[in-house]
């Protein structure tokens, strides 16, 4: 069990949620093709990038950093049936998470290219 302490931060209970939220897609408890989609949420930018430090914590997860910028963090979170992408946008103070689901009946390939 890892032990930590947060400062307080208002929102406290929407910031958890969140958490909960990034941690469930990711471990795959809501991963069925038809709740893939998107949810978008109204926070300060530093709120949002540390609910993204604090998922990857509680999954024991790196997040691929896509995008990165001093107005914007976009990360995505893998999971064995898809992943989870997780946007930050300090300009309009909002975090987009956004679910990707990966069918069943879906394989990978790989090509070699020359």
């Amino acid at each position: 069990m890892h032990s930590r302490k947060f400062p307080s931060i208002p929102g406290k209970s929407t910031h958890l949620a969140l958490t909960a939220v990034i941690a469930a897609i990711v471990t795959g408890l809501t991963a069925r093709a038809e709740e893939a989609g998107e949810r978008v949420v109204t926070m300060p930018y530093n709120e949002c990038l540390a609910i993204i430090a604090e998922a990857a914590y509680d999954l024991d997860e790196h997040p691929v950093t896509l995008a990165h910028t001093s107005d914007l963090m976009l990360v995505r979170i893998d999971a064995g049936k898809g992943s989870v992408m997780v946007s930050c946008w300090r300009p309009s103070n909002l975090m987009v998470l956004s679910k990707t689901i990966v069918p069943a009946d879906v394989t990978a390939t790989s090509e070699t290219l020359q």
